[in-house]
This record gives structure tokens, sequence and C-alpha cells, in this order.
């Protein structure tokens, strides 16, 4: 048979003041706890509560990366050269300086000139094929899929015989100077691809001999340079050119910020007043130029305190602050996207939304910055202040989360 105990035991000591009550001291009041709440802290129990709680703000913490995505539409640069009888030489690249990086077609051409002659089938002169040519240092490999040609189309010229034409183009492939088994049919290089669309591949070979295709790359390298407009070779500018003889026609110019919203659960525990605090915190960040590196964000944090009181034994209370903050993360060099990996540190303001038990008056004003940052580990000091800093009150609080 289980009893329950509710004497009331008075101690000639005081406890800690609340922040909204420090000039009246109390007695502390103990009451026996119950024998059926002491059944409920089974230590298997709390254990899987912990347990659960852990596995819970790991999940948050993925839905909160899954939902970090970009606002603005991933837009990449293109250039096209126009060739000869309606042939076009088209590049596709993130940033200029990736096209910079692999301005020399002719070399790597000329390697697949050299491997495609020893591959090539001539008895199949109207069948179109799309070859993808990738290396290393190692070895070469090429990649060829064969379209049949499925109808037969003849020109008739004066008294010649009639010639059957073929009617589908080849294509040739080159993404970014990839390992073999880095690029698989259906995927793109994230940095580069160059693709050429011909009537036959053999005009590659014939091109190589009047001069290649280097000098019809740099003309449109030197319109870029040339555009007055804006400054086009800066990774926050991407852009359509198409590039025929001397003319370049410039489209599609698209100011690129990669903007983001990410949702950021956490939970942690202050110590206010020499008091350890629990509580548990979500903030909502946007990223307005991932390239800048600066967040804003809107959250809502949660204090428990505990307590017991001979009327209802076991109690918690509640505190909720609502916090405007902005976050600062490492930069890279070179015009590259900002490593939100690494908060440098964030700065936050918050006031009290909700409040049970008295522990903050509400005229508190909450500052909060970070200084140390590892993962999800973050340590922050923290100040409560009312009457605008008349009373200040310090604390230190450890945060688990994003």
């Amino acid at each position: 048979m289980m009893y329950r105990l509710s004497r009331t035991l008075n101690l000639n000591c005081t406890a800690p003041k609340a922040l909204s009550g420090w000039d009246h001291p109390r007695p502390i009041q103990l009451r026996f706890v119950p024998l059926t709440f002491l059944r409920i802290l089974n230590p298997k129990l709390l254990f899987r509560m912990l347990r659960t709680f852990l596995l819970g703000l790991l999940i948050l913490g993925e839905l909160g990366s899954l939902w970090a995505q970009s606002i603005d539409q991933t837009y990449k640069s293109h250039i096209t050269l126009r060739l000869t009888n309606g042939q076009s030489v088209q590049m596709e690249f993130n940033q200029f300086s990736d096209l910079l990086a692999h301005r020399n077609l002719d070399s790597v051409l000329h390697l697949f000139v050299t491997d495609y002659r020893k591959v090539r089938d001539t008895s199949e002169a109207l069948t179109a094929h799309t070859i993808r040519f990738r290396f290393d240092e190692n070895r070469r490999q090429l990649d060829v899929r064969s379209y049949p040609q499925t109808q037969q189309v003849y020109h008739f010229s004066g008294t010649e015989e009639p010639a059957l034409l073929k009617t589908q183009s080849d294509t040739l492939e080159l993404p970014a100077w990839q390992t073999p088994a880095a690029v698989g049919w259906g995927s793109g290089s994230p940095q580069f691809w160059v693709r050429f669309i011909l009537n036959n591949l053999s005009f590659i070979e014939t091109q190589l001999k009047k001069g290649g295709f280097n000098p019809l790359l740099e003309e449109a390298i030197q319109s870029v340079y040339q555009y007055k407009n804006h400054h086009l070779t800066t990774s926050k500018v991407t852009f359509d050119l198409v590039q025929d003889g001397k003319k370049a026609t410039f489209s599609q110019l698209n100011f690129v910020r990669a903007a983001f919203i990410s949702f950021q659960p956490r939970a942690e525990v202050g110590l206010i007043r020499h008091r350890l605090v629990p509580a548990l915190a979500a903030d909502v960040m946007w990223v307005p130029d991932s390239y800048r590196g600066t967040g804003f964000s809107v959250g809502l944090q949660s204090h428990f305190f505990f307590r017991g009181t001979p009327e209802t034994g076991f109690h918690t209370d509640r505190n909720d602050f609502l916090n405007l903050g902005v976050h600062f993360y490492s930069r890279r060099p070179n015009g590259q996207k900002a490593e939100f990996s690494k908060l440098l540190t964030h700065l936050s303001v918050g006031v009290p939304i909700r409040r049970t038990g008295g522990y903050f008056p509400k005229n508190t004003v909450r500052l909060s910055g970070t200084v140390f940052s590892r993962g999800f580990i973050k340590l922050e000091p923290e100040l409560y202040m009312t009457g605008f800093f008349r009373n200040v009150y310090p604390g230190v609080r450890l945060r688990l989360g994003l």
C-alpha cells in the first residue's frame, strides 16, 4: 500500500529571492513529495525521457537544415559561341572564375580527337552520337550514346545523284575536366560544363587545324570585360551571352544574393542569480545575402523554474522571452558564400511575453551575445536589466543546438 505524505516542514532560513521580489525574504517551506511522484522519477523513465528529448532536438535540427532553403533561384551564367552552319558551343558555369580556369578548350579537344579516331565507326555516317569525354592524370574515358536515324531525307541537286542527308546533330560534352567516375549520365558539373552541338564531330578536327576554339572563346571573354553597365566578373552576377563573331548579345542579368530562411531549435541551460534554469528555444533566421554572412532572427525562449509549495506540491513556472537577434558568420575569400557552420558571434535583445511565478518583472530586458561557438555548443553571457541599466543582473548560458 502506498501512502501520500503531506506534512509541511518550516525551516528558519530564506529562499533565493526572485527577480521580481528581492525586497521581501520568505521562509522555505518543504513538502514531502508524494510517493506517486517518486515513482515517476524512475531512472529508466528519466533516461527514456532524456533520450526522446535529445532525439527530438536532433530531428528538429535536421528539419531546420532542410528548411534552410534558398529564396533566390539558383542562377548560372551561359555563353554560346555561334559557329558556321547553325553549329554552336554552349558553356554553363557558376562563376566567371570557373570559366577562366577552363578556358583552354583546344588542349582538351586535341586529346579527344586522338582518342575518338581509335573508336570511330565510319560505317555509320548517318548515326548521331552524344559523347561525354572525361579524363584525369592517369586515364581518359569516352561515354558514347548512339541514335540511329529513323527517317531518310534525300537532297536533289540538278543532275547529280540524290544525297542522303544526316538529320540529327552530334553532341560532345566536356564536364569540367572531371574524373571518369565523377559525373554520370543525367548529371552536370557544379562549376563548369561545355557542350558542342555540331552537324558532325569531324568539324572539331577541322576547326583545330584552322586555329581552334580558343580564339572564339577569348572574344567572348573580352566582351564580358568590356561590358559597361555592370561588373559581370563578380560572383554575385550571372548572365547569358551569345557571341557571334565580333557581335556580343547579353541577356538575363541576375543579381544573386542567395537569401534563405533557417529554423533553429535548441536546448539551453542558464545560470541566473546562482540558479540553474533550463530552457527551450527556437529561432527563425533570415539571411538576405549568403555572401555577406549576416542573419536576422526572431525567436521564442522559454525558461523553466521548479519549486514546491504546501498547497500544490511540485510546480513548474514558465517565463517566455521574445528575442530579436543578429548573427555574424565566417566569410570566405574570393567572393564565395559565407560558411554558415561557423558562427562568429550573435547579439540579441529580448522582452518577456509570458510570466508565471514572478521571476522576471514585466519591464525586464534581456541582452545576450555569443563568445564561444563550436559546432552545436555555444556559450553566451547575458544581462537582465530593469529601468535601463538601473538594476542589472548578469548570467551565463550554454546552448545546445543550431
